[in-house]
């Protein structure tokens, strides 16, 4: 292997900034890593910017904890094997890895040239997904990958599907925006390798789960993300139908391509009266909402009578508005979801 540069360019939180976080990062060199015991040194080629990471340099993601600044954000990301450590052999040079997960916790994130990854943690990118697909591994499609086993055995009545969500508050409407064909292939291909890793996380009874009869309504917020596009293909797939809102009219044939029912541009239409009309008057029979503030609100309007409102994320405002009768006389339940909890206990 040739001699590299043992310099690397990265990208620090030098201090957390809810306000203006960019102006909590700055670029620094810094050296490249050495593989320890068992170890194996990873050069990150791509790395999607998550909002999670948008949460992280404003020091208030649960998942960036360092125990001192500066330090390294960044959760998702592929590379190449660049260098094994004494006692690691799985992975050849130049062969293409993503981690579950990288050491993000700790404060050394992707958004650097080098890291350092425990061989075990470590997993072999299949050669028919691009390196933008691969890059997206960890933070959108895991959930979906890890989910369908249970979403095939699990029903409640004759015609009903579960439908489960194991993922992060921000992994919500991910800034990396990629073809839905693309990320249902990633999850496709690696949800067997997902839970080959880790078993028992099929096994568990889920902690969240939209008890949404085939042939209902879900709504989804945000649903140009990357996650929303998964949400619809997969709730598709299950006889699920989903009324997709987003802020843009251009998104609309495209979701169309994936399979939504429904899409509501919340700019141009009522929101509210849209789900409404679609519905029927009943509302949607569960939602998802990751943006927070004044939209949460019309969300919990749009929701059925005794329907769940799941936010698993803050895009706009870490701040949101409820109606309290909606709450209190139409028993709409308001709950929020972290998978870096659930997957603890």
């Amino acid at each position: 292997m040739a001699a590299m540069d043992r310099s690397q360019k990265i990208v620090q939180v030098h201090q957390y900034n809810q306000e203006h976080p960019e102006k909590a990062v700055t670029v620094v060199e810094g050296p490249v890593p050495e593989p320890g015991q068992g170890q194996v040194l990873v050069r990150i080629q791509l790395r999607p910017v998550n909002p999670a990471d948008l949460f992280s340099v404003q020091g208030v993601y649960p998942g960036f904890k360092p125990e001192k600044l500066p330090a390294v954000p960044g959760l998702d990301g592929m590379g190449v094997v660049e260098q094994n450590g004494p006692g690691a052999s799985r992975f050849k040079p130049g062969q293409r890895v993503v981690a579950t997960p990288f050491d993000t916790l700790t404060g050394q994130g992707t958004w650097q040239q080098y890291v350092v990854v425990p061989e075990e943690k470590l997993m072999a990118v299949p050669e028919s997904l691009s390196d933008e697909t691969a890059s997206q591994f960890l933070v959108n499609p895991v959930w979906t990958g890890a989910c369908r086993v249970r979403w095939h055995s699990i029903t409640r009545g004759k015609n009903t599907r579960c439908v489960l969500v194991r993922q992060r508050a921000c992994c919500c409407a991910a800034a990396w925006q990629q073809p839905g064909r693309a990320v249902t292939v990633a999850h496709q291909q690696m949800h067997v390798k997902v839970c080959s890793l880790c078993p028992e996380a099929c096994k568990v009874p889920p902690l969240l789960a939209w008890q949404v009869p085939e042939g209902e309504w879900l709504l989804s917020n945000a649903a140009s993300s990357t996650l929303g596009r998964m949400v619809i293909q997969l709730a598709k797939h299950y006889g699920v139908k989903t009324i997709n809102v987003v802020r843009s009219g251009h998104h609309v044939e495209d979701l169309k391509k994936l399979g939504a029912d429904e899409v509501i541009v919340s700019t141009e239409e009522d929101l509210v009266g849209r789900v409404k009309d679609i519905t029927g008057g009943k509302g949607a029979y569960a939602a998802l909402e990751c943006v927070g503030g004044d939209v949460t609100q019309k969300i919990l309007q749009c929701t059925r009578d005794g329907g769940t409102v799941f936010v698993y994320g803050a895009m706009a405002s870490f701040e949101l508005k409820a109606c309290i009768p909606d709450l209190l006389f139409r028993d709409v339940t308001l709950k929020g979801f972290w998978l870096t909890t659930y997957l603890k206990s």
